[in-house]
């Protein structure tokens, strides 16, 4: 039998059995999935310490938009290719963000100190300028104060035996609220019905007249405990006397003072005040126009040798500015009344002028607002009148463009904002919406409406009627001083 041969070296150079390379391939595939998993776990550890990211608030085709974003931010590269939109959408979510915390933090707060059940009116405000705002003190913004108002269901403290409603603390303070809410227009008389009011002997006066607290923008400004602070001198007559607030920019607030009122004051009585629209809207005007010739937006000339001589003729009157003279086309009373047909028209149909901007920039309505116009009864002459002033503000260079808004915006803070391009129209116009406020959240019987005209012609009979309605001592009353 032969010996069996022996079995020739393998070089260097020749592949390893079969067998054995089965098994580096599936070391390598585990090692493959440990480096993975490694690399997902680390992942996660950084998402969690550094916060949730972005994605969850921006569309998932973003991210890598909203990656490079942070890698220019942190790195100080890439300023070429700075996405505008992005950074926009960014400070939206961390707005967002930031106002979610403070609501969180808000009802922490309501939560820890207990509070929701009553609304004090004896807090230190926070307004902007006070001593308490600069002293950096526990006091309550505005914002804070609104808050607390919306939680809460009644006054804290106890309700005084009085004809006015008024409060009395733990600690002793009083706080009152107006029993009486003269309403109206302005320029509808309500300064000559106050004037009669305070007169009585039961009637006690604010120490502001028009605090117009419940108007935009005074709301986000002011807090409650400072409203309430203007009637602090009722609490010091005797039981009978009441007080009253006599904004007459509270009738044309129906999305906030009815509400307001009906809140804290459901018992509070309510003189309505409305004039003739047409005069009302006239006398608007007027007194647009004599606030504006009272203003810095008129200088006075130089004065020659013989000053009083000058004054005394009248000659040398106070003039307008080269930026105010231009508008003479618009302050004027029959520009005020077009342009006030215009707006109200496109105000009914979602739409508006614009103050600042009209005259300056060319006002694009849809389809749908110019059917509506068309559907009014004054549809054909609105849409020659808005035609005609299109045309006008299409032929303007873009420096006279600017120009004319910049103007506008001079004439309407000038006048007190009375001669915004149709405002005396629109507020005459309001009358019926804003009664249709005020009547659904009150009763009829805790609302009276006068009429200017009847204060004029009798005024001894309608303060009579007045009178009875407040449930006051009757008596004549006297013709005050200022009476308009």
């Amino acid at each position: 039998m032969d010996a069996p041969r022996p079995r020739p070296a393998r070089s260097e150079d020749e592949d390893d059995p079969p067998q054995r390379q089965g098994l580096s391939t599936a070391q390598a595939f585990l090692a493959v999935l440990f480096v993975a998993a490694t690399a997902a776990a680390c992942m996660h550890l950084i998402t969690r310490r550094r916060g949730p990211s972005p994605t969850g608030v921006m569309q998932r085709e973003q991210a890598s938009r909203v990656s490079y974003r942070r890698v220019v931010d942190l790195a100080g590269r890439g300023a070429s290719r700075f996405d505008p939109v992005m950074a926009n959408k960014l400070d939206h979510a961390r707005l967002r963000a930031r106002r979610a915390r403070n609501r969180r933090r808000s009802r922490k707060r309501a939560a820890a100190a207990g509070s929701g059940g009553c609304y004090s009116l004896q807090k230190e405000s926070c307004e902007p300028g006070s001593q308490a705002a600069s002293a950096n003190s526990s006091c309550v913004h505005p914002a804070a104060d609104h808050l607390d108002a919306m939680r809460a269901t009644t006054v804290c403290g106890q309700r005084l035996p009085r004809a006015n409603p008024c409060w009395v603390e733990e600690s002793g303070n009083v706080s009152c609220l107006p029993a009486v809410y003269l309403l109206g227009e302005m320029r509808c008389g309500t300064t000559s019905l106050y004037a009669r009011l305070l007169s009585h002997p039961d009637v006690e006066a604010p120490l502001n007249k028009e605090p117009r607290y419940l108007t935009l923008p005074n709301y986000r400004y002011h807090t409650g405990s400072s409203y309430a602070a203007n009637f602090a001198p009722v609490a010091r007559q005797d039981a009978r006397a009441i007080t009253l607030d006599a904004s007459p920019t509270v009738f044309n607030a129906p999305l906030l003072a009815p509400l307001w009122v009906k809140k804290w004051v459901p018992e509070a009585k309510h003189l309505v005040l409305l004039r003739d629209p047409i005069q009302r809207t006239y006398s608007h005007w007027r007194a647009g126009v004599d606030w504006l010739k009272d203003s810095s937006c008129f200088v006075a000339p130089a004065m020659p040798a013989n000053a009083s001589l000058a004054r005394a003729t009248g000659f040398f009157k106070p003039q307008p500015l080269p930026e105010i003279r231009m508008m003479r086309e618009v302050f004027s009373f029959d520009a005020q009344a077009r342009l006030g047909l215009v707006e109200v028209a496109l105000r009914e149909c979602g739409a508006s002028l614009g103050w600042g901007q009209y005259g300056g920039d060319e006002v694009t309505l849809s389809n749908e607002t110019k059917a509506c116009i068309l559907s009014t009864s004054l549809g054909e002459d609105v849409a020659a009148l808005f035609r005609t002033r299109q045309a006008l503000a299409g032929r303007r260079t873009d420096a006279e463009r600017d120009a004319y808004a910049e103007g506008m915006r001079r004439v309407s803070a000038c006048s007190q904002y009375m001669l915004v391009p149709g405002a005396g129209v629109w507020r005459s116009s309001r009358y019926a919406s804003n009664l249709a406020a005020w009547y659904a959240a009150f009763p009829r019987s805790q609302i009276k409406v006068l009429a200017t005209e009847e204060l004029e012609r009798d005024a001894t009979a309608v303060m009579k009627d007045v009178i009875s309605f407040l449930g006051l001592r009757e008596m004549e009353l006297p013709k005050p001083k200022h009476d308009r």
